[in-house]
């Protein structure tokens, strides 16, 4: 069996100018438009592809515009960033972290 690593493939320095940092903007052609890049592989590649990548990508976005739409994410005073790095098994998950996420009325 063959997998892609698709932690290493988005956080390569020879692609992206400092993977490590947030910047969607990364991701925009010159006129504002989401840039379709083959080093971008949310979902996977070749036979693994995720069959549902269409609805995921649909349900993602509608899913985080309405979270983004009805609460502010902060950082609780006192507590560091969130290590940017994962928990690396057989799934990279987040290491544990503390939010703030505050209703907007």
């Amino acid at each position: 069996m063959c997998a892609v690593n698709i932690y290493n493939i988005h956080n390569n320095p020879d692609v992206w100018d400092k993977p490590e940092e947030f910047r969607p903007e990364r991701f925009l052609d010159a006129d504002g438009k989401i840039c379709h890049e083959e080093t971008i592989m949310p979902f996977g590649a070749g036979k693994r592809i995720c069959p549902a990548e269409v609805l995921a990508r649909l349900s993602s976005f509608t899913y985080f515009a309405s979270l983004l739409q009805r609460y502010t994410f902060e950082l609780p005073e006192g507590h560091p960033m969130p290590d940017p790095y994962p928990e690396v098994g057989i799934a990279n998950v987040p290491k544990k972290f503390h939010a703030l996420i505050k209703h907007r009325y």
